[in-house]
Formats: structure tokens, sequence, C-alpha cells
């Protein structure tokens, strides 16, 4: 039942831009919540003593309907983030707990010699003759925890000295992470290369690396303006300690190379390429168990078999895992590994392939039908796709113009597979 209350009583006893916007408040419940419109007595519950803010406020409260999209986003996020500083204060005590045990892990002479641009590169950022540096290389190729491990070489104590940041970050995300760790020697930021490509980011790049822009202790004075709630308890400028570290696989094509240029020039930029034989001694150093070596050395030779060079850490790490739930479950741990790296090895066009026929060989014209009747191409498609498969060198044939076999192998590997009684496909 409404309360009781007239447009009359209304009139004498209110001014009249609180009659205006007690009409505005009237439209945005209409619009937004129809349905209880006419069951809603809104000038008795609108306080003419109050703001149209605080009385738009009031009502929002008790009918959350009333909050726009954005509102809603941005509570949505707040929560999000309000999530994330929980956690971090959780897991505070956890990461101090683990610095005091963390010790640097002793490396050999090569493995440093491999890794010797990112760690001159880490080195120079650390030790604050440079304000960032930036570290591109391939998935899974020991980046991030080389990084780890030079700033561990360094004295730095992780989670007190220096941060660890990664994923999809926003700006505001990003602005809030160098505001949080304001203090600190060193952010690294991890599988970050989306970040580049928002406009807003690279601002607050460029401020946050900036040597024009920095005080008698190498401060830099960075700033953010936001409309929404993230940022409500964080202020909009800040003076930031940290130099910092950057890794990632790739950077979006679509960022204007001449605001990468004038990013990078700020710092060191690194291009981390690993050989086949240098992700070898890698993999070689890391595994100390027995049954690790044996596994990584397993792995090693499937590579050079295949001809692949596309050797990663990841790959490594699931397999040591593969082969523990193998044993304990007595299944054969070199087929269980040899699924994994033939799952890894493919390509995603070459993977059509060997759905259709694993790495044996098989009539040209059977798979472009298989292609035609499966992916509903055309056969001019299916012809087109196998061909350029094969100039590629993805696939390889028999050599034959009539009736011509295909395979994932060359002919020369498939027939040293023959001769072997335990085909190397299966071991």
């Amino acid at each position: 039942m409404k309360q009781e209350a007239t447009a009359e009583s209304l009139t004498k006893s209110k001014p009249t831009n609180t009659l205006k916007d007690l009409e505005k408040i009237k439209r945005v419940f209409r619009k937004r919540m129809p349905e209880k419109y006419d069951a809603v007595d809104i000038e008795a519950l609108y306080d003419g003593k109050l703001t149209y803010e605080e009385n738009y406020g009031l009502l929002k409260q008790q009918f959350p309907e009333l909050k726009s999209l954005i509102e809603k986003k941005d509570e949505a996020e707040a929560d999000l983030l309000k999530a994330r500083e929980d956690e971090i204060k959780k897991t505070e005590a956890l990461i101090q707990t683990i610095n005091n045990k963390t010790q640097k892990l002793p490396q050999s002479k090569r493995i440093r010699q491999i890794y010797s641009n990112l760690i001159r590169a880490v080195d120079l950022t650390a030790l604050r003759f440079i304000n960032c540096c930036f570290i591109r290389g391939t998935t899974s190729n020991g980046k991030t925890f080389q990084v780890r491990n030079e700033l561990l070489e360094l004295g730095l104590k992780r989670g007190t000295d220096f941060a660890e940041e990664g994923g999809n970050i926003t700006p505001v995300a990003f602005y809030r992470c160098l505001i949080e760790h304001k203090d600190k020697k060193v952010i690294v930021f991890n599988d970050v290369g989306k970040l580049f490509r928002n406009p807003d980011s690279l601002d607050l790049l460029k401020q946050a690396t900036d040597t024009d822009n920095q005080d008698g202790e190498g401060r830099r004075l960075i700033s953010y303006k936001s409309t929404g709630h993230q940022l409500k308890d964080v202020p909009g400028k800040e003076w930031i300690n940290p130099t910092l570290i950057f890794t990632f696989n790739s950077i979006d094509e679509s960022v204007p190379y001449e605001d990468l240029k004038a990013l990078f020039n700020r710092g060191k930029f690194v291009e981390l390429v690993l050989s086949q034989d240098d992700m070898s001694v890698v993999m070689r150093s890391i595994a100390n168990k027995n049954e690790d070596k044996e596994t990584t050395d397993y792995i090693i030779q499937k590579y050079n078999y295949y001809g692949i060079t596309n050797f990663n850490l990841r790959l490594q790490q699931r397999s040591f895992q593969i082969r523990k739930f193998s044993e304990e479950q007595k299944l054969d741990w070199k087929a269980e590994i040899n699924d994994e790296i033939e799952k890894e090895i493919w390509t995603d066009s070459q993977k059509f392939l060997y759905e259709y026929a694993g790495t044996t060989f098989v009539r040209r014209r059977n798979f472009e039908l298989w292609l035609m009747n499966t992916k509903r191409w055309s056969l001019s498609k299916a012809k087109r796709f196998v061909s350029d498969l094969i100039d590629t060198e993805q696939i390889f044939t028999d050599g034959k113009e009539k009736q011509q076999r295909i395979a994932l192998l060359p002919l020369e590997k498939m027939a040293q597979m023959a001769q072997h009684s335990e085909p190397i496909i299966t071991n």
C-alpha cells in the first residue's frame, strides 16, 4: 500500500529544484523498474531536505534494480579487487614463510651463459642502473624462473623486496599494482603481452619508467584518473620506487611501432632465443632425480627423432607427473608421455591428419574425402589445404604422382620406424 502524500503538499513544502529532482527520479524509476513503478509511492520516500544524489543513493539501497549497468559493473569490479586484496593479505604470511626457506638455485656456468642477456638485463634493472627491462621469449623457455632466481641471487627477498604480478592486467589493475608495491625495489610482471595494446596502459608505462620525471632517489611520479569506483581508495597520483621487469611471449601487432619503440628505449629489451641444444642443457639441469633424468632424456630423444625444436619446460614438468602417475597405475610411462608429446608437436593443421591416420601413410585422396565429410569443406578447399601442408613441409608424400600417399613424417623416418621391433611412435 502506498504511503499517503500529495503533489499539492509537496508543492507547498518543497522548492522548485526539489520537484525537478523528484521528477527525474521518477523517470529513472519508471525506466529501470516499470513493473514496480505503480506499486511504490516515490513521493513519500523522497526527502526534500536531501540532495538529489542523497535521495537517489537511499533509493538504490532499498531498490538495487535502480542501479545502472555501469554502476553494477563498477561494483562487480570493486568486489573482484577486494577479493584480490584479501587474497594478497592472506598469502603475505605464506610468502614470508616461503622467502625464509627459498634459496637461490646454484647454476652452472653454462646455464648462466645461455641466459646471459636476461641476467644482464635483470641485474641492470634491480641495481637501478635502468628503470625497466622487457624480456620476450617463447612459451615455457625459463623466463619467469630465471628472472626470479637472479633476483634471489642478488639478495632480494620475494614478497619483501620484489613482487610478482601477471596475467591479463587492465590499466586500472596495473595502476593499483604500482601503488600497492610503491615501496618495493622491483616489480616483475609476467606474461603481460596484452598490457602493451591498451593506450592507457602505455601512458602509465611511460610515466612509471620515465627517467626525466624522477626525484633524487629515483622515484617516478605516476597518475591516473578513473571515473569508476575501482580506484576510490587509491590516490590519483603517487611517487613509486620500484624498477620494473616485464616478461611476455608476444605483442599484439596492432600496437603502434613508434609507441613500443619509445617505451623500450627507456630501458633494455631482450629477445630470449634458445637453441635446441640450449633447451636440452636447461632441461637436464632441472632433472635432479634419476627417474627425472631418464624422463628428460626420453623427451629429448623423442623431439630429436621427430625433428621438432619447440622444447618447453612446462612439458617436462608435466612428463614428470605423468611418469609418477603411470607408475602408480602400473601403466607404460613412455607410452603415456609419448601421447603427451604428440599433442604438443603437431600444429592445428597437422592434427587433422593425425586425427585421421595417426603417423601412418594414407592415400591423399582418402584424406581429402575425409576432410570433405567431417569438416564440411568443398573438394577444392580440401585439395588446397593438403597442398599447402605439403608445400610447407607440415606433411610429407611418398614421392609418387598417382595414388599418392601422405604422412606426418618423411618416408625415410617411416622406413626407420618399420625396422623397429617396438615402433618408436608407440613406445
